[in-house]
């Protein structure tokens, strides 16, 4: 039985015949970022002083809310277990979400539309869906042109200084 030193693990030997054509290589599937979901805060100068602004039942909601954003739209969806998959979630999901009543979520939402961290899609006169400013928080890469035009900016996000907003 042979042993990692630095981590402790036991390592089983294996064997492995391939032609002289074939390349062996280990795969780790920790390493693999195929199907891996993740949301990218931004953290620039900007950014901070806005979170450090939300009070704690603020960052609460909205960090709760992070991992029903569907990708490049922000837009807050059902994960197939909390409504339907990307079907658009309502006030009373986010309600569920954040075990809050629904006083307390309007009260919290208000403020954060207020310091428009969070926004609405709104189709034909209607709240359709409810998003979070990719300025900052965003699942994806770039944000989709829809979002951008809810909160009405430019951003560059591979740039990480205050200048990086151009708004409108």
């Amino acid at each position: 039985m042979n042993v990692d030193g630095d981590t402790g693990e036991i390592l089983t030997p294996h064997v492995v015949y391939s032609r002289s054509n074939e390349i062996i290589r280990v795969f780790d599937p920790s390493s693999s970022k195929k199907n891996i979901r993740h949301v990218k805060l931004r953290v620039a100068r900007k950014q901070k002083r806005i979170y450090d602004k939300l009070t704690i039942e603020e960052k609460g909601l909205l960090f709760s809310i992070l991992p029903y954003l569907e990708w490049e739209t922000n837009i807050l969806v059902g994960d197939g277990i909390l409504e339907e998959k990307n079907k658009p979630l309502n006030f009373a999901h986010i309600d569920q979400i954040a075990r809050i009543s629904k006083g307390f979520r309007i009260k919290i939402i208000n403020s954060l539309v207020e310091k428009k961290v969070i926004g609405f899609i709104v189709v034909r006169g209607k709240r359709s869906a409810i998003v979070v400013n990719p300025q900052y928080a965003l699942r994806g890469i770039k944000p989709d042109d829809a979002l951008r035009k809810v909160f009405d900016f430019e951003l560059d996000l591979d740039c990480d200084d205050e200048e990086e907003v151009v708004e409108d």
